[in-house]
């Protein structure tokens, strides 16, 4: 059987409190001799440091409460501040995106405009020609380079057969141009 000495520094260990701050609140100025009897020490003694535990482990159950507050709040400022920095990286990355695809349009707007340009050039009519133009020019040129009257010769017929498919391409693209003006 341990002593009461052993039971209190075996206490003041477990609840990281000293051992004369354990003795101080449970004596509380009293007499030590006044807990001493003959077989030993009396219920009081023992009513005492029931409380003095019960004390302390209240005081670290709010410790304990209030850094698990405390976690929380910084648990919560961490989510914040990460959905910050998200939001953060994708407006920069949107700003970075809607900005290239402006530099990008632009330069596709230009190799646009210069197709079309190239597409009337093909067609052999001015730049800005209307659809009933466009459509004339196409004809025109259909009968022009038409691949039955090379009939006699299969390579012409050939080379006659792609510029009618490149034509048609040509006339599709500026017919979707001029439509979607």
């Amino acid at each position: 059987m341990s002593s009461i000495f052993d039971l209190l520094k075996r206490l003041s260990e477990a609840y990281s409190v000293s051992l004369q701050e354990l003795l101080k609140d449970i004596l509380n100025n009293d007499d030590p001799d006044e807990f001493y009897f003959e077989d030993g020490l009396h219920s009081s003694y023992y009513e005492k440091l029931l409380k003095v535990l019960d004390k302390k482990i209240h005081l670290l159950q709010t410790e304990l409460n209030e850094k698990l507050k405390l976690r929380k709040e910084l648990e919560d400022k961490l989510q914040t501040a990460k959905h910050k920095e998200k939001n953060q990286y994708n407006y920069e990355n949107y700003e970075n995106y809607f900005h290239n695809e402006r530099k990008n349009q632009r330069y596709d707007n230009d190799d646009y405009q210069e197709k079309i340009a190239r597409c009337y050039a093909a067609m052999e009519i001015p730049f800005g020609s209307n659809l009933e133009e466009v459509k004339k020019a196409y004809r025109t040129l259909l009968k022009k380079y038409h691949p039955d009257f090379f009939g006699t010769d299969p390579d012409k017929q050939k080379t006659a057969n792609l510029l009618c498919q490149r034509l048609t391409e040509i006339y599709k693209e500026l017919e979707a141009h001029l439509k979607g003006k």
